[in-house]
Parts: structure tokens; C-alpha cells; sequence
């Protein structure tokens, strides 16, 4: 649904912290991290159509995209995300499977990743881009929301301040028709991208910052195209 954005971003508190924003409100930050290969070194992917340990790709989406698979033929997961390579990959860390039809992506897994025979870091790095508002500070969407609702109250609350910006007028590589703006049960209101809502994460104290990525494997930065 197209949004109509009028006034600037509302402080939000965070941590004892007011983060208010410039006339936009969100903005893009970059990183560089390791991502997840099998042991060939083929770049693994998630799907943003699955489940929580629910593989929908199916038929023929998975002539290109096999599974990755056990020695006992189940399905490899990271943090509950069924995990895939692309027949495009020729090459061990290649990654043409990123962000295609944007619900495909390369995983950057959370701090402290161990390895195992299966699944290992990449050797390389690569560049990604993130969501954050107009203070560089990282946003998340959380997968137990559901589009144009918010599941996330009470205690998760104080982890995950709602995030809320009405927004004029955003920066080249981001575009209004992916924002929008939904009304809480409490009555306050919380920014949308793409229908999922937006929420900050406490343990994110400076700019940069994105601790709260992977989370329990249902919390997730919003990646952007590079």
C-alpha cells in the first residue's frame, strides 16, 4: 500500500538515550563480514518464502537452489533458516545468488559462528548493506511479525524499541513506496519497510553497530541492494 509521509522523525528512546533523526529519518550503512560456505566452499543462501525449519522451495525452484543436505538427508538449517546454494555458482564464494528477486540472500551469520564439517566461514569478505535510521543506527525486522503487524510487546519491547520515523523525503537508494506506517495496540505508531514493522535492538549503544542480527534466528537486518 503507497504511504503518504509528512513531518520529521520522532525521538525515540533507547537505553536512556534520545536518537532523533534529520529530515529523513533512515539512511543505509555498509559492513564487511564472512559468510557461510559448505565444505566445498560454495556460498550458502536463505529464503525469505520459508519458515522457521520450513523449506518452500519446491519442484522446480530447487533445480536451482538444492538444498543443503545432511549425511542423514535432512535439510541443513542456520538458526532455524533452511540453507541453499545456487546452480549459478561455478565457483567456490561466488555469490550470484544474492538478493535474487530480493527474497534470496547470502548469510552473514551472528558473532561466535562455529564452524562444523558441513558449514564454514568464507575465506573472503563481502560488502553488505543495512538499514539504519539517520544516526547510523542499525534496524531490524523480526519474523514472527507478520505484514502490517506487530508481535513484538511488553518485555520484548524493552530489547526492541519500536521504531518510528515519518519520513519526507528519503536518500537516492531508498525508495518511499517501501515504507509505511502502522498503528500498535498501545495506540503509538511504528514504521514499516516492505510491510514488515522496524525496531531498534538495546544492546546497539553506538552507531554501526548490529548486534542484534540473527538474534535467536527470528531477528534480522534489513539488507539493502549494494
Amino acid at each position: 500500500m503507497k504511504r503518504t509521509f509528512k513531518g520529521a522523525i520522532a525521538s525515540v528512546l533507547l537505553t536512556g538515550a534520545v536518537f532523533a533523526g534529520n529530515t529523513t529519518g533512515l539512511d543505509t550503512q555498509t559492513r564487511s563480514a564472512h559468510f557461510l560456505v559448505d565444505s566445498k566452499g560454495m556460498t550458502l543462501y536463505t529464503f525469505d518464502k520459508d519458515g522457521l525449519n520450513q523449506s518452500n522451495c519446491k519442484g522446480g525452484c530447487l533445480k536451482k537452489w538444492p538444498r543443503l543436505m545432511s549425511d542423514t538427508a535432512t535439510q541443513i538449517a542456520y538458526r532455524m533458516h533452511p540453507l541453499y546454494t545456487f546452480f549459478q555458482d561455478a565457483k567456490p564464494e561466488e555469490t550470484k545468488g544474492d538478493q535474487v528477486k530480493s527474497v534470496w540472500h547470502v548469510v552473514y551469520p551472528a558473532k561466535g559462528f562455529t564452524k562444523s564439517s558441513t558449514v564454514k566461514l568464507s575465506k573472503k569478505t563481502k560488502e553488505q548493506r543495512y538499514l539504519t535510521d539517520s544516526k547510523s543506527m542499525a534496524l531490524y525486522t523480526f519474523d514472527k511479525d507478520s505484514k502490517g503487524q506487530s508481535n513484538c510487546t511488553k518485555g520484548c519491547l524493552q530489547k526492541w524499541p519500536a521504531f518510528y520515523a515519518d519520513v519526507q523525503a528519503l536518500p537516492k537508494n531508498l525508495h518511499k513506496k517501501d515504507f509505511g506506517t502502522i498503528k500498535r495496540s498501545d495506540g503509538t505508531m511504528q514504521t514499516t519497510y516492505k510491510g514488515m514493522p522496524l525496531y531498534y535492538f538495546f544492546k546497539d549503544t553506538k552507531p554501526k553497530q548490529t548486534n542484534g542480527d540473527w538474534a535467536k534466528g527470528v531477528w534480522h537486518l534489513i539488507e539493502q541492494g549494494v
